[in-house]
């Protein structure tokens, strides 16, 4: 939706938390692994009368164990702790609801050598440690018309400040982002409902400002913006969205994304849906690619970069039979320009403008069967081809397909439910196919892209599985992640 944003490329993940007024009053989990790792989360709500009510949610953990099961002298997984928490309030009237809160992290990671303790303990051996901390305010109220409830004008306000500090071996990586974002949504129809439409402003402050080793990126993005979105529905079996909104970026000049959504239902048991659309982003190379600086390479951006622009065409389909629904999808996106992140080059981290073609192509096929007699089950196949014109450090141009990336992902999962719920197991098998992997050893010595050597990691399978039993007020579960043990 452009309601959204102008970045929305593909779609946008609703997260939920949970409400104050709808949530337990009292929610404790704790969770505890072979490796070390210890979790706990604990949420509180109370409903202080008709119209306040405020809750807590709170998320600790931690790993202080050495793990390196490989034997390779470097952590598998970087110890760590964390402190999350969220506290929302929520004010309810005839004509005015209001929510607001504040979230906090702080999490500290530390990684590298087994021996490594800090970086002035053991300054030779290499460390990587990261201290994030963040704090934002949200808020979102409305203004009601009870008696037409299709209208209504909605503000929602969001502030924050993100600290990264960083070592990487000899390297700091230091990163501030200070965000200020505003939207102001006015909704109403058009003489009845089945038009309705979304219109209003809205505003983006990014201040960015980074330093990695002699690398220095700094940019403050003043982003104001306007909207507008028509929405037509037909018995509920025929619904079009139309979105447009312009954008100007103080950077990067006007940006128009238009979008358009269309679903379709055949009877009761078919539905088509088609969808196109532009997105609009700027990239943060060095925070996108956080874990590729944990290597020996040398980073180099080779150009200022440009922001990142796709058109994005999609369609999907799906059919209910009996206990069965099948469904599936094909999603096309093209970039008129993508940062490309080059790693053909053993020695070297390079980052630079995209000019030639790049576009991605993604299949889905999926069988779900039940909830029938307490049983669930989803088998679904992926297919993913992602391809980057590459080559431009020797002023070539050659297209290659993106690596680490399986093209094919199998997923199964399995649950059952006893009589009354009282236990249940739940199983997960995935198949994860090859993948192209950089040759270390080749391309060190190789100066075309045109003959690049590459490898491929092999496929494998992965297992998780876990069985629950739940009480009155209690609920028990044990589980196992990776129980192939694929290495």
């Amino acid at each position: 939706s452009v309601v959204n944003g102008y970045e929305n490329m593909i779609g946008a993940l609703n997260v939920e938390l949970k409400k104050p007024e709808a949530s337990e009053r009292l929610l404790l989990n704790m969770y505890f692994n072979n490796f070390g790792r210890s979790e706990a989360n604990l949420n509180l709500s109370k409903k202080i009368n008709k119209k306040w009510a405020v809750g807590l949610l709170s998320h600790g953990s931690f790993l202080k164990s050495k793990i390196d099961n490989n034997g390779d002298g470097f952590l598998d997984l970087p110890k760590y702790d964390q402190v999350n928490l969220l506290n929302r309030w929520k004010y309810t009237f005839d004509r005015f609801v209001a929510q607001f809160g504040l979230k906090y992290l702080k999490e500290n990671r530390m990684g590298g050598q087994t021996d490594f303790q800090t970086r002035e303990v053991t300054p030779t051996i290499y460390g990587f440690t990261n201290n994030t901390a963040r704090m934002e305010f949200f808020s979102k109220t409305a203004l009601l018309f009870p008696d037409k409830p299709y209208r209504g004008l909605g503000l929602i306000l969001n502030a924050s400040s993100h600290n990264s500090d960083s070592y990487f071996g000899f390297k700091p990586y230091f990163a501030i982002q200070n965000t200020l974002y505003g939207n102001l949504i006015y909704q109403d129809i058009i003489i009845n409902t089945n038009h309705t439409y979304k219109t209003g402003l809205s505003f983006l402050n990014d201040n960015y400002d980074e330093e990695y080793g002699a690398i220095t990126l700094e940019r403050n993005e003043i982003v104001p913006g306007a909207f507008f979105e028509y929405s037509f529905n037909h018995l509920d079996r025929t619904n079009i969205l139309v979105g447009l909104r312009n954008d100007f970026h103080n950077l990067y000049g006007n940006q128009f994304s238009p979008r358009i959504h269309f679903k379709q239902e055949f009877g009761q048991n078919q539905t088509l849906r088609l969808s196109a659309g532009r997105g609009f982003r700027v990239a943060n190379p060095l925070a996108e690619y956080f874990g590729n600086l944990v290597s020996s390479r040398a980073v180099r951006i080779l150009e200022p970069l440009n922001p990142e622009v796709t058109w994005t065409f999609g369609s999907s389909y799906m059919v209910n039979i009996k206990k069965f629904s099948l469904s599936g999808e094909f999603y096309f996106t093209h970039f008129e320009n993508q940062m490309i992140a080059d790693m053909e080059h053993a020695e070297y981290l390079y980052f630079y403008n995209n000019e030639g073609k790049s576009n991605a192509k993604s299949a889905l096929l999926e069988l779900n069967y039940g909830p029938v007699k307490n049983w669930e089950v989803k088998l679904a196949y992926r297919y993913v081809q992602i391809q980057q014109t590459m080559g431009k450090p020797y002023g070539e141009k050659v297209l290659l397909d993106k690596m680490f990336l399986p093209k094919e992902r199998v997923l199964l999962n399995v649950g059952y439910a006893f009589p009354y719920e009282k236990w249940k197991i739940d199983g997960t098998l995935q198949w994860n196919g090859r993948r192209r992997i950089a040759d270390m050893v080749a391309s060190a010595d190789h100066k075309s892209y045109f003959s690049m050597p590459s490898t491929f990691a092999p496929s494998f399978a992965n297992l998780n599985a876990q069985v629950s039993r739940n009480f009155p007020r209690f609920e028990y579960y044990l589980g196992g992640e990776n129980i192939t043990g694929f290495k």
